[in-house]
């Protein structure tokens, strides 16, 4: 008997609102709504099925939405294009989430929209993560810049929440759990990340015997658990909403899946500054947005991000 499946998924459309087609890899028969005429659909088997066009295949608003819409994370929903479906789309809001690539099928007017989005966003995260910090070394020095950057962590990680709430419908979907076995492979690359920092670190500071290392500076000025509240913990949570939340699902959506993660690995790591630390920031960047991408999940991020810190903070010269 040959096997049937229905798009919309759990909505078998009636006969006369179907069209037949079937699949070249694995035979499977489709019944698939006529609106859907001109679409690709993707099959279980992962092959592109062209669903034949029929007349009238404009589509409706109600096909429409159940066409090209998925749930999203945070009781939202993403527009999907490219899979399981493809066709070039209208007017896409850049208030809903969109799938990774949606925006490369989409109208000039709809990319253009979604550009000047993400760079605004950019923009006000790089403002809210740097902007306190900035003003604390402008203002202060010594002792007085290092006490004052507890209060700017925490200023930058209350800007970065009012971005994330106020531009933001990705920001928050990786707010769920993850399974233990991922937060496990977190902690084992934390480590071996870190190990690597370290190494690096001692290597420049018998190259550079003159070089200040800034993170011991802070720590012997303000001490271990301010140090490791302004080093590890609110980068930790506050950095990975804005660059594998907010800024990750506008790039993937409008770049494209590996696009979007590298560039905001590269924006990641430009927010600490261009040091010597930066290939580390940068391979950390990416490891952290396939991470968010394999797990649904911001959590192993953040424990990641956490555990790399602190470490570093922990064991600093």
């Amino acid at each position: 008997m040959t096997e049937v499946r229905h798009w919309p998924a759990g909505h078998p459309p009636a006969e006369h609102e179907r069209v037949v087609t079937t699949c070249t890899s694995c035979h499977v028969t489709w019944h698939v709504h006529r609106d859907m005429g001109g679409f690709r659909l993707r099959c279980t088997c992962g092959a592109w099925v062209q669903v034949p066009a029929v007349e009238s295949a404009a589509l409706t608003a109600p096909a429409r939405a159940a066409l090209l819409t998925t749930p999203g994370g945070g009781g939202g929903s993403r527009v999907r294009v490219g899979g399981p479906v493809s066709r070039h789309l209208e007017h896409v809001p850049t208030t809903e989430a969109a799938e990774a690539g949606a925006l490369r099928h989409a109208d000039v007017r709809s990319r253009r929209a979604w550009t000047n989005r993400s760079l605004l966003e950019l923009l006000a995260l790089f403002a809210a993560l740097v902007g306190p910090g900035t003003y604390v070394f402008l203002s202060y020095t010594g002792e007085q810049a290092a006490a004052a950057m507890p209060l700017a962590s925490l200023a930058s990680g209350i800007l970065v929440l009012l971005v994330c709430g106020t531009m933001g419908s990705y920001a928050f979907a990786g707010l769920r759990d993850a399974r233990p076995l991922q937060f496990l492979e977190a902690l084992f690359v934390a480590g071996g990340c870190a190990g690597l920092a370290l190494a690096w670190g001692e290597w420049l500071s018998a190259a550079f015997p003159d070089a200040v290392d800034p993170i011991a500076e802070l720590r012997n000025t303000i001490g271990l658990p301010w140090t490791l509240f302004v080093v590890g913990m609110c980068p930790a949570i506050f950095e990975e909403l804005a660059f594998r939340g907010l800024l990750q699902g506008r790039l993937k959506a409008l770049l494209g899946y590996t696009t979007g993660i590298l560039v905001t690995a590269a924006a990641f790591a430009l927010a600490h500054g261009v040091t010597p630390g930066l290939p580390f920031q940068l391979g950390l960047g990416i490891y952290l947005g396939y991470l968010r991408e394999r797990t649904g999940s911001l959590y192993p991020g953040m424990l990641t991000h956490l555990v790399y810190n602190s470490t570093l903070v922990v064991l600093a010269a």
